[in-house]
């Protein structure tokens, strides 16, 4: 019998979760981590004192950035049509995809529409990115994307789905790329 690691990974909670804040809708993806980094920035205000041989330093703030690069990789066309629909696509019959959470969302008013929330995120992966704190209940770690590059790598291979009108064709792996200030 076919084992699917997709499930498995979902099961023990080894996917890598982005939620939308503003809207709560959230995509899990089954990623092979390539690269991973965290950056964070300690910034000081030195100041020069007149009698002295050394600055004196006072601490301004530490930011953070994280630097997550992977490929979403399908065996088979469920797994390739999933794979494109949460991050390339519409987002499939809940239309949630990571190309839609990289936008507001809006609050109608009349016939107008204004910005309700900023396209802030949540992020986890098992033990590598979380929270630790309580800001966003499920350990999602709080921020927003400063990138978020998706390439379709069609040099693998794809799927072709000729049951759909119009012809659909899935890349087997999709790279992802991502930059993300903590908050």
């Amino acid at each position: 019998s076919y084992y699917d690691p997709h499930i498995a990974a979902a099961s023990k909670g080894q996917l890598l979760y982005i939620k939308h804040l503003g809207s709560k809708k959230a995509i899990g993806l089954f990623a092979a981590l390539t690269s991973y980094s965290n950056n964070y920035q300690v910034q000081w205000n030195s100041q020069p004192v007149y009698g002295r041989a050394d600055p004196i330093a006072t601490y301004q703030n530490t930011s953070r950035t994280l630097s997550i690069n992977f490929k979403l990789t399908a065996a088979n066309i469920i797994e390739a049509k999933y794979n494109y629909e949460k991050t390339l696509g519409r987002g499939g019959k809940k239309l949630v995809s990571l190309s839609n959470m990289l936008y507001p969302t809006y609050h109608k008013i009349g016939r107008y529409k204004t910005i309700a929330s900023p396209p802030l995120m949540g992020i986890r992966h098992m033990q590598l990115i979380q929270s630790y704190g309580s800001a966003v209940d499920g350990g999602y770690l709080c921020g927003y994307f400063r990138s978020c590059n998706m390439i379709p790598d069609f040099s693998s291979g794809g799927f072709e789905d000729t049951k759909i009108a119009g012809n659909f064709i899935y890349p087997k792996v999709i790279d992802i790329n991502l930059g993300f200030e903590v908050l």
